[in-house]
Order: structure tokens, then C-alpha cells, then sequence
């Protein structure tokens, strides 16, 4: 059950990406200074409760504005030369070298096909030597003095180049002198080639001219701005929402089940990436340090308990449901798509997995719900 697995920890990880109150601490000052007589009332009834389906989420949450909204957006539009760059990075991939003709030293944006041996007292360090690598003068692939001492050299030519490694560099060779010898052996440029009907064919075959290609590109880059500029507009609603809205208590165990989810998705993930959880930590949550799972508890009952409990509050309140049905058939779409072996009835038995995918469908219907409701005003 390894990949569903991943799927639905990856839908929490998606919630907590994109939960209200970011992780500036917002959701616990609410909490502090929040009523909870709300939530102390059915604190008996709830306090086991692992699962939003167990629970009434508006004892724990006083909802503020929620509909109608306001959010400022970017209007939709593409310029022409927003089309003209996306076309010079295509060429850009197309670009080839090629032999530089009449003449035989080395200029600036030259690529130079060179043989060097970097040497420290006398002896070839690791790493210091290669044959036939072409570097681009100019592009600071190498240490500083390194590419600037090669222009002038000559096709053919050998040259010492004493240098020093820059402070931090490694260990090794931070702040060391070295002498590398350098031989170039060819010179040429990066040719970037024309947008031609004939290259069309190679980069588009299913348009028919450069004037099809381009409205192709702009409704292309069209609908990946109206994507980001949704994800923008979703995420200023959940902050804005969050903001509204008065928290109290949470429920003990359902946070427990949470932040256990947590750490379970992302030790997969390490796993399946072959990293240490500690690193996928900093990547996706931005926390550092050996106690990193006490920053991801404080963040995942100040931002993502309250997200679903905010969202659940909300779906209680407009009567937004998901059945036993949609998750089901959501489950099935997940099965055929990823080509697991897993039946319906298997993912049904892991509880936390079903309820968990459950809580999921339910904060995308209450985010369509927010955004059919917002006002955008476009800017």
C-alpha cells in the first residue's frame, strides 16, 4: 500500500502548504486570546475523537466573514513580450557551438575546449584535472582569474595560471595557492539559431506557422498565469478567512493524528527521495536544527489543525458533504490512476488513510465554495 500511502500523505502535505495563518505564529495568538467555552462544553464528547467526521467543528471555531470576500488579483493578460522571451528560451535550448573561423585566440563568450592540470606545491590535487572540458569565458564556472587569464591564449598554446582558492572554499584548498597548466585546444561560439518555419516543424510539429505558434504560446502562457494567479486567490482567502474566524481548544486527539500523519508522510517521502527526514523537514517546512519535530508540532497545531477545523466549521455551517460515496470513487480514481494494486476494500480497512482522504475532498469543496463566493478585483 506504499504509493496510496504517499498520495494521501501528500494531500495533507498539500493542506499544510497552502493552510491559513502561514506559520508566523497568527493561528496561536487567535488561540490565546480566543474563547473556548465553545469547545469546553464538548470537550467530553470529543475528546477521543480522531477524525473531523467524529467531530463538531464550530464548537471550536467562531466563523467570521466568509463569503464575499474580497481579493485583489493581477489581471489575466499576456504582452508580446512575454511571448518574444518564452520564444528566445526555446532557441536559447536549440543553441549550438560551433568553430570559431579567422581567428585563433581566445576572446570573452568564447567556449574553449581546454585540457588543464591544477597543481598545489608541486602535486595534481583531486578534482583539479580534465581533458577536452568546454568552458564558456565569461560564465564564472571556474575561480575567479581563471577564465579572464585565458583570453589571448592561443588554438594550440600552453599556459601556467597561478591562482588562489577563495576563502571556504573546501578544506582543502579554501585559501590555497595553485598553479593550474591549461592547453587550449579549440575555440568556438554558441550559435542560437532563428525561429524558421523549418525549425517550427522540430520544436511544434502540430502547428503550421510561426503566427499559429505564437497564439498557441499565448494561450499557453494565458492559462498558466490564470493557474497561479487561482493559487494566489485561494491562498489570500484561506489567510483572510483565518483571520476572521476565532479559535479555540482543539481537539487533543485529532491533533495527535495529525501531527503523527505528519511526521509518517514526510519519513516516506525522505525515504522514497532517499533523503533524511530532517532535510525534507527544511525543504517543504522551512525548520532547521536536531529539534525539528518540536517546531513541526507547534506548526501543525497552529496552522494546520486550524486550517481543517476552520475548513470543517465551514462545510458544517453551508451543509458541504463528503460522502462515503466521493471517497470511494475518488479512492477508485486514485487506484487506476497510479496503477496500484491496492483494492477499495484494502484502502478502506486503514482507517486514518480513508478519514484522512475524506477531510481532504472536503477542504477542496469548501475552497471551490470560497472562491465561487470571493469578489476579485482585478487590479
Amino acid at each position: 500500500m506504499k504509493k496510496l500511502t504517499l498520495l494521501v500523505g501528500a494531500s495533507l502535505l498539500a493542506l499544510s502548504i497552502t493552510a491559513c495563518g502561514g506559520s508566523d505564529g497568527s493561528a496561536a495568538s487567535q488561540d490565546s486570546t480566543a474563547s473556548a467555552s465553545g469547545a469546553a462544553s464538548s470537550e467530553g464528547e470529543t475528546a477521543g475523537a480522531k477524525y473531523l467526521s467524529e467531530i463538531k467543528a464550530t464548537d471550536y471555531v467562531t466563523l467570521g466573514d466568509y463569503k464575499g470576500v474580497t481579493v485583489d488579483a493581477e489581471k489575466l493578460e499576456v504582452t508580446d513580450a512575454e511571448i518574444e522571451d518564452y520564444i528566445n528560451y526555446v532557441l536559447n535550448s536549440k543553441a549550438e557551438v560551433k568553430p570559431v573561423e579567422g581567428r585563433d585566440v581566445v576572446e570573452k563568450e568564447d567556449i574553449a575546449n581546454i585540457d588543464y592540470e591544477g597543481k598545489k606545491d608541486g602535486v595534481a590535487f583531486e578534482g583539479g584535472t580534465a581533458k577536452g572540458y568546454d568552458l564558456g569565458i565569461g560564465t564564472g564556472t571556474f575561480i575567479p582569474g581563471f577564465e579572464d587569464a585565458l583570453i589571448g591564449v592561443k588554438v594550440g598554446e600552453t599556459v601556467d595560471i597561478p591562482l588562489t582558492f577563495p576563502e571556504g572554499y573546501s578544506d582543502e584548498l579554501g585559501g590555497q595557492d595553485v598553479i593550474f597548466t591549461v592547453t587550449v585546444n579549440s575555440i568556438g561560439r554558441r550559435v542560437v539559431p532563428e525561429l524558421t518555419e523549418e525549425l517550427l516543424k522540430e520544436i511544434d510539429p502540430d502547428v503550421s506557422s510561426i503566427d499559429e505558434y505564437k497564439e498557441k504560446l499565448k494561450n499557453d502562457l494565458l492559462e498558466s498565469k490564470k493557474e497561479s494567479r487561482e493559487d494566489t486567490i485561494i491562498n489570500e482567502l484561506q489567510q483572510i478567512v483565518q483571520n476572521n474566524a476565532t479559535f479555540g481548544d482543539k481537539p487533543q486527539a485529532f491533533a495527535d493524528r495529525i501531527y503523527d500523519s505528519m511526521i509518517s508522510s514526510l519519513e516516506d517521502m525522505a525515504a522514497a527521495y532517499n533523503m533524511e527526514p530532517a532535510q525534507v523537514a527544511q525543504y517543504i517546512y522551512h525548520v532547521t536544527g536536531d529539534n525539528y519535530k518540536d517546531e513541526l508540532r507547534k506548526y501543525s497545531d497552529d496552522t494546520i489543525v486550524s486550517a481543517y477545523i476552520l475548513i470543517d466549521a465551514i462545510a458544517e455551517t453551508e451543509g458541504i458533504e463528503v460522502t462515503d460515496e466521493d471517497v470511494d470513487k475518488d479512492v477508485q480514481e486514485m487506484i487506476a490512476q497510479y496503477g496500484s494494486e491496492v483494492t477499495l476494500e484494502e484502502f478502506k480497512k486503514d482507517k486514518d488513510q480513508y478519514e484522512s482522504r475524506r477531510e481532504y475532498l472536503t477542504m477542496m469543496k469548501v475552497l471551490d465554495f470560497l472562491r465561487e463566493n470571493a469578489v476579485i478585483n482585478e487590479k
